[in-house]
């Protein structure tokens, strides 16, 4: 799956700072009463979560001393992408769950109250200073669109950094929209939700993506058909995502071409947290059971290149989880492997241009 952080990343002395201060007022709020809390996360911040438990008994032996502190070095992709198979193991006991890096995922808040144990989400936000330079090469860049809404949008860790450029392009006439999903902050996007509240505004033909990798770009293009720059604050540099995103296009339509030859279908259930809600199992084997098709409903804590090789043959994978599987992963398979939107392409209820606009 593509990375929001380059793989050979380490978190630097800036983002460490964010995680400890974070961290730190997780447990002065906590109080002092026995607990056993396990700590999540995406990989950056539980690769260095073991430094910052230590910074913390160091600076403060009290804070901690009444906890048992327990660190899942599983990374997690999302707050859709909680470990619960693992906490709901009645040998667990726990009292919390703390999932760095992420704030809550839309629509979850209902099914996370009947939870035995408490979740806590803690977006880690960035404090990076970019210079005047860099914002005159963002202005230079999109200079011809200055009569045109230009829209605004960020991973979670980049918030302040996506509002400083807002203001500034605001203050050289542009204008700057940063949309509101529900749920979400205002700007913020998740790499799997970016229809309805991104297709609409006719007067929106650009979109600035304030993020260090490509994931959140490349779904603003792929699902709008606009034209998208990646804003990486951290290198300082502005991409244009059109070959990227044109190169993906058509590997999902070539995907969706050699999809219809199957006529039996293996049914990905997601067994980790929200997933399967996301992808829609109940619709999908709905959809399967009003057209008469043959299918298998396999469930499975992860989607591997294994697990779907060694799938018969003659199936052909939907997955019924992160939808981004079918579109980041397309070329890790030895088959098409398709998401809920696509199978609706793929049965005749939507037209390709309709989900995939270019």
């Amino acid at each position: 799956m593509l990375a929001e952080e380059n793989s050979k990343s380490v978190l630097n002395s800036r983002y460490k700072r964010e995680l400890y201060r974070s961290v730190e007022k997780f447990f002065k709020n906590l109080g002092h009463e026995r607990k056993k809390i396990v700590f999540e996360g995406s990989e950056p911040l539980i690769h260095s979560l073991s430094e910052v438990i230590s910074y913390l008994k160091s600076k403060n032996e009290n804070l901690l001393k009444n906890h048992t502190i327990i660190i899942n070095k599983d990374s997690r992709f999302g707050a859709c992408d909680i470990d619960l198979e693992n906490y709901l193991n009645p040998s667990s006991d726990i009292d919390i769950v703390v999932h760095l890096g992420h704030n809550p995922f839309p629509n979850t808040f209902s099914s996370l109250r009947k939870l035995p144990f408490r979740i806590y989400f803690i977006p880690i936000i960035e404090n990076i200073s970019i210079n005047d330079d860099y914002l005159k090469l963002i202005e230079k860049q999109i200079k011809s669109y200055i009569d045109y809404d230009i829209n605004i949008t960020y991973s979670i860790q980049y918030k302040r950094v996506a509002e400083e450029i807002a203001k500034y392009l605001s203050q050289r006439g542009f204008n700057v929209v940063m949309p509101k999903m529900p749920g979400l902050l205002r700007g913020q996007i998740l790499g799997c939700i970016f229809t309805h509240q991104y297709l609409h505004n006719q007067n929106n033909p650009l979109y600035l993506v304030v993020s260090s990798g490509i994931f959140h770009a490349m779904g603003i293009g792929i699902y709008t058909g606009k034209k998208v720059f990646k804003v990486d604050p951290v290198n300082q540099q502005i991409k244009d995502m059109s070959t990227e995103v044109k190169k993906y296009r058509a590997l999902i339509a070539w995907n969706l071409f050699r999809a219809a030859n199957y006529n039996k279908y293996a049914i990905i259930k997601i067994k980790d947290s929200h997933q399967s809600l996301i992808g829609g199992i109940n619709y999908i084997i709905r959809l399967m059971v009003e057209s008469n098709r043959d299918y298998t409903v396999y469930s499975i804590y992860r989607v591997s290149e294994d697990f779907i090789n060694n799938l018969p043959k003659d199936e052909l994978p939907v997955i019924a989880g992160c939808p981004r599987i079918a579109i980041d992963d397309i070329t890790r398979f030895n088959r098409p492997v398709i998401n809920v939107e696509q199978l609706q392409i793929l049965f005749g209820l939507k037209n390709f241009e309709d989900v995939y606009p270019s």
